[in-house]
């Protein structure tokens, strides 16, 4: 195991790399962009997060001692109220979402050209792309699609 005391790093990259169990103290991380992280079970303390932007799937969050989480899915659910019937208890909600999932696949299809914007983000997998959707369709989770 490595130890990296008062080390400047800044500007390194990190790809496939296993920091699990890694202790991180006193660490500037100010600016720095994470794509694809697990942070499972992560515990911060004392932790400065200021004008930060957090996109995925975020369950069981608790900030200072707030589970936020469905915080997040009711007002996205606010937002885009289709959203909250792609998750059926019943036969008859799992017909209606499919009809939903088959109306948004050809609005889709049916926009204006330019309207949905399609290409690889920079250092993503080569089999991702991303799509940029108008809403109510931004909130229905079709931010990545596989080629």
């Amino acid at each position: 195991m490595a130890d990296f005391i008062h080390a400047d790093l800044r500007g390194s990259r990190f790809e496939r790399v296993d920091l699990s169990g890694a202790q991180l103290r006193a660490v500037d991380l100010s600016g720095a962009r994470f794509r694809g992280v697990d942070l499972s079970g992560a515990v911060m303390r004392g932790v400065e997060l200021v004008d930060a932007d957090i996109h995925g799937e975020i369950l069981d969050l608790t900030i200072n001692g707030i589970d936020i989480g469905p915080l997040v899915e009711a007002e996205l659910d606010r937002r885009y109220p289709d959203r909250a019937k792609m998750r059926p208890a019943d036969p008859a909600g799992f017909r209606q979402a499919w009809d939903l999932l088959s109306g948004l696949s050809t609005a889709l299809v049916l926009l204006p050209p330019g309207t949905v914007t399609l290409g690889t983000q920079s250092g993503a997998d080569a089999s991702a792309v991303a799509v940029d959707a108008p809403a109510p369709y931004a909130g229905m989770r079709c931010g990545m699609m596989k080629r």
